[in-house]
């Protein structure tokens, strides 16, 4: 497409969404094209289809450019994987590392990646509610300094931690270093990878020689929490009140 045309971009998705209509196979974003299939065998006729509808079209590819035969990728600015779809760890990484704003300007930058990842943040819109009405009556691109209030610095931080820090409940049948292991694996690490640090309780399936065995096998570097330490044992405490609380509400409707 001729460059500088308002309507460029438009007139060429339509193209490509013609060149490709029926292939389900396919998704395309103007000239990034994503081809997934179940496994290998159906990946190469995929392809074939693919590449002979660009040839009726005309369409020439670079092939420097494509990359063939990967179980994961980045496309779009997103993790792709047979697994699903996520945040790619650099993005993540300077969301989470982001230095509080001195500007309105540094401020909307800030939302505006978080904005990007919304539907991998839950109740984003609510934590960030108190940052928004920061931004009322503020320009674009205003630079003006910002005046933090108590409650506008904890809804920051409580910003990303969204990325990094949420509670999750696995039901288990009973406490032992087994069981504590299997679920370890089967529900956390088997979706998110191998975990770089682990903190427990001084609990004694946490204290096993099982336990002991996966984090060296894992790589994993194991802490323990400190009584009453509110940025550890303290946390902990509170959820576990939290999820006590919800479950007695479910039990006392039901």
């Amino acid at each position: 497409m001729t460059f500088g045309l308002k309507n460029a971009a438009q007139s060429f998705q339509r193209f490509i969404d013609q060149d490709l209509l029926g292939l389900d196979c396919s998704y395309a974003y103007l000239d990034d094209i994503l081809i997934a299939s179940e496994n290998e065998d159906p990946l190469k006729l995929d392809v074939e289809k693919v590449f002979q509808r660009f040839q009726d079209y005309g369409l020439k590819i670079n092939i420097g450019k494509w990359v063939f035969n990967q179980e994961t990728l980045q496309f779009l600015g997103f993790q792709i994987a047979s697994s699903g779809v996520s945040p790619l760890p650099d993005k993540v990484k300077v969301s989470i590392e982001y230095p509080l704003p001195k500007t309105v300007d540094e401020l909307r930058r800030f939302l505006a990646m978080l904005n990007f990842y919304h539907m991998f943040l839950k109740n984003a819109a609510g934590v960030q509610t108190c940052l928004h009405d920061s931004l009322k009556g503020k320009s674009k691109k205003d630079k003006s300094m910002i005046t933090w209030s108590v409650e506008a610095k904890t809804a920051f931080q409580a910003c990303k931690d969204l990325f990094c820090r949420w509670p999750e409940a696995f039901p288990m049948s009973d406490q032992l270093a087994d069981t504590v292991v299997r679920t370890l694996y089967d529900d956390w690490i088997a979706r998110f990878g191998v975990l770089e640090l682990i903190t427990t309780d001084r609990g004694t399936n946490f204290e096993s020689n099982l336990f002991h065995a996966l984090t060296k096998f894992l790589g994993s570097c194991k802490t323990r929490t400190t009584a009453f330490h509110p940025a550890a044992n303290g946390i902990v405490e509170r959820m576990h009140r939290q999820l006590k609380a919800s479950i007695k509400c479910h039990a006392s409707m039901h």
